[in-house]
Order: C-alpha cells, then sequence, then structure tokens
C-alpha cells in the first residue's frame, strides 16, 4: 500500500511545453558543438527508455535540434566495481556536458552506487532523471537542484485522498486494522482529507478566497491486531456506516474479511462507496461480495507500475511504459528541446520546484476549477517525484 500519486489528474494540461521554456522568441545562443543525453543502466527497462529517446531525438532533430546542433544520444554500460577509481566515469561523462544524464540502477555492483552517481551529476548542475528500479530515487537537495525521478515516489495516501475528495463526500469512514502499518495509513488519510478541504491563509492570499469546505465528517475505526474483525466489531462498524448511508468507506486490511462488515451495513441501510487495497491474495474479492445496494459502489485499488513490460514487436517505445510516465517523460524531452543553455538549473526550473507545491492540486478542488494554479501544467513536484497515478480505480460493483 504504498507509493501512490493522485488519481485523474488530467493529463492533457500537463503535457505542453512550460511557459517558462518557450517565454521569449530570442533565438538561444547557438551551442560550439552538439550535445548529448546519455543514457545509464542495464536491463529491459533501460532498452525500453533508450529507444523512447532516440524516437523523441529523432523528432527534435528533425525539428532543428537543440539550440542549432543535432542532439545524440549515448548509452553507457554498467561497469564492475573492480579497479576502477569512484566517480572515474561521472568525471567522464560529466565533461561531456550532455544536457541529460537518465541514470537506473545496474546489476551490477559498482564503484559508486548509482544513486550516489545521479547526486554527482547534479551537483555538477547536469539535469539527471533518475529511473528507479528496485530502490527509491534520492530527493532533491540545495546542491543537487537538477535532480529529479521519473517514476511514481510521492505518497499513496494523498493519491487516494485527492481522488476521494474529488467526489466530495459528506463522509468519510476509513476502516483499518489496530496494527502499525495499517493504522498510521489510516491515521495518514485522515490528516489528508481533513488538510486537503482546507486552505491556509497563506494560500487564500495567493490564490483568492476559496469555496467554503464542503460540511463533512472524516472518521477512523480501528478493529482487532491480527485477524478477522470480532462480531462485535463488525456490528460497530456497519452501525457506523449505517448512521451515514452515503458514506464513503476506505478499508484498509485483508478484503475478503470486509465481506460480513459490508453485509451488516447494508441490511442497516449504507448504499455509499466503497473502497479497497488490494492483494495477490485478494482476486476472489468480488465473488466473495455480498449483495449491495442498487445505489452502492465499490472500487478496487489496484498498483499501477510504471514500468509495463517489453512493447510489442514494431510498437513504440513508449508503449513500455504508464500513461502518466510517458507525459513526464514527454516534459522532460520538450525541455530539452526548448533549452536555452547547458545550465541544468535553468532547464530544471520549467520542470518543478518552487513555485509549484503539493497543495496545488486541493486549491484548485476547492476552487471548483474557477481557478486553476499554473504550476498544475508542471509534471514534476518539490521533491524532483513524476506525478503519476500510482493505482487505478476499478469498479467491481453494480457488476456491469
Amino acid at each position: 500500500m504504498s507509493q501512490m500519486k493522485f488519481i485523474g489528474v488530467a493529463i492533457a494540461a500537463l503535457l505542453g511545453a512550460s511557459p517558462a521554456a518557450i517565454a521569449t522568441d530570442e533565438p538561444p545562443v547557438k551551442l560550439a558543438s552538439p550535445t548529448e543525453i546519455a543514457v545509464i543502466g542495464d536491463g529491459e527497462m533501460m532498452d525500453a527508455l533508450q529507444r523512447a529517446v532516440e524516437d523523441e531525438v529523432a523528432i527534435i532533430n528533425e525539428d532543428g535540434g537543440v539550440m542549432g546542433w543535432p542532439l545524440k544520444v549515448t548509452r553507457e554500460a554498467c561497469e564492475p566495481g573492480t579497479d576502477a577509481k569512484p566517480f572515474a566515469r561521472v568525471k567522464r561523462i560529466a565533461s561531456r556536458k550532455p544536457i541529460l544524464v537518465l541514470t537506473g540502477r545496474c546489476n551490477v555492483a559498482e564503484v559508486e552506487p548509482a544513486e550516489d552517481a545521479a547526486v554527482a551529476y547534479a551537483e555538477e548542475n547536469i539535469l539527471v532523471m533518475q529511473v528507479p528500479i528496485d530502490t527509491p530515487c534520492i530527493t532533491r537537495t540545495a546542491s543537487a537542484l537538477t535532480l529529479f525521478c521519473l517514476s511514481s515516489t510521492g505518497s499513496s495516501v494523498t493519491g487516494l485522498a485527492f481522488a476521494i475528495a474529488a467526489e466530495s463526500p459528506r463522509n468519510v469512514i476509513v476502516l483499518a486494522p489496530d496494527y502499525p502499518p495499517a493504522a498510521a495509513s489510516a491515521r495518514a488519510l485522515q490528516t489528508q482529507l481533513h488538510r486537503g478541504f482546507q486552505a491556509t491563509p497563506e494560500e487564500e492570499a495567493r490564490w483568492g478566497k476559496l469555496l467554503p469546505p464542503p460540511d463533512n465528517e472524516i472518521r477512523n475505526v480501528l478493529f482487532s491486531n491480527g485477524g478477522p474483525p470480532l462480531p462485535d466489531e463488525v456490528g460497530a462498524m456497519a452501525a457506523e456506516m449505517g448512521r451515514h448511508p452515503e458514506s464513503s468507506v476506505i478499508y484498509i486490511g485483508h478484503a475478503p474479511w470486509a465481506a460480513p462488515i459490508l453485509a451488516a451495513a447494508t441490511l442497516l441501510g449504507w448504499n455509499g462507496k466503497f473502497y479497497y487495497f488490494t492483494l495477490p491474495d485478494d482476486a476472489t474479492l468480488p465473488d466473495s461480495l455480498p449483495e449491495l445496494s442498487a445505489k452502492a459502489e465499490a472500487f478496487a485499488v489496484k498498483r499501477q507500475p510504471f514500468y509495463l513490460g517489453k512493447p510489442p514487436e514494431s510498437a513504440k517505445a513508449y508503449t513500455a511504459f504508464h500513461p502518466d510516465w510517458v507525459a513526464g517523460f514527454w516534459q522532460v524531452m520538450k525541455a530539452v528541446k526548448y533549452a536555452r543553455s547547458l545550465d541544468g538549473r535553468e532547464i530544471a526550473a520549467t520542470l518543478g520546484g518552487p513555485p509549484f507545491f503539493s497543495r496545488a492540486p486541493w486549491l484548485m478542488l476547492q476552487s471548483r476549477s474557477r481557478y486553476q494554479p499554473p504550476e498544475l501544467r508542471q509534471r514534476f513536484n518539490d521533491n524532483g517525484d513524476l506525478r503519476m497515478a500510482g493505482y487505478k480505480l476499478e469498479k467491481i460493483w453494480p457488476k456491469d
């Protein structure tokens, strides 16, 4: 139940080049020589990424290249950590002044880990896109402001909270077993939902007076640790749902255990929305669901990996990746195309960081689209993380 980004943000608004990247009609200073995009890493995913980069670079070059020169793509294989000097490759590649470095984890033990190398490039003010495979990305720092992550590394809780809040529910009930990870997720959901329906004075001063928050309640109900809810707990949770018939219920726990809660709540008149996270052994839940009210809806919250696997023969390399990931990748390539210098800090400013911040979607929601903060056109947040839908909501009731 980790790594979820908010669900349902419109991709179309995010695909355009940042206004800062094309704000002037003055031609950029021509480079002294061509520049490059370096792709570093092994494996099928990095192979697919290289093909995607080459496809986009071909389009850029047909349109005149970058700052008067054609752009090239170089691939750097992983180097075992034997007698090589630490960071020798970093220094060698950095000396070529690439406009972009895409780096993924290698399958061999290297002299310097991919994470350390990514930071080293960023500290040279080179634009760096980390491509995590089995480890999280390194967060941007004051000395590495050009460091970004081409994957979903933000809060899963924030994403689900935004998706549910977008439905403007009157009441939200979070059901979770009383053990630390699930209880912490329940508390985080409650916090995010409360925060999402309010604006700070500073935010109102910046974006104007927002509509008042909806008149709703958000509460957590915890049940027994380590096993199915006890009969009295089932009754208490069902009664809470019955008192709020149109409530949105978020269930964190082994999904089949929710069946008796739903059955009892339905008898008490509950007909709201039910969200549950899927686990590998929860595939039979649609078959074990009780008969719900005709007005009720149930959604499975399913993980969406950003790398979807090897594309079919002759298909575009992009098809190997999640569509939201592709949207972020396109923004990166547009920033490269419209770059006016090799200073990664200038390019990075068109992708993310101040003034973007994670509260912008909530403000858009509260203002009911009367004003859409321009920062929402950016695809990366303050930490340099690609904002994408890490989960999808699959309706399992009504059974159409």
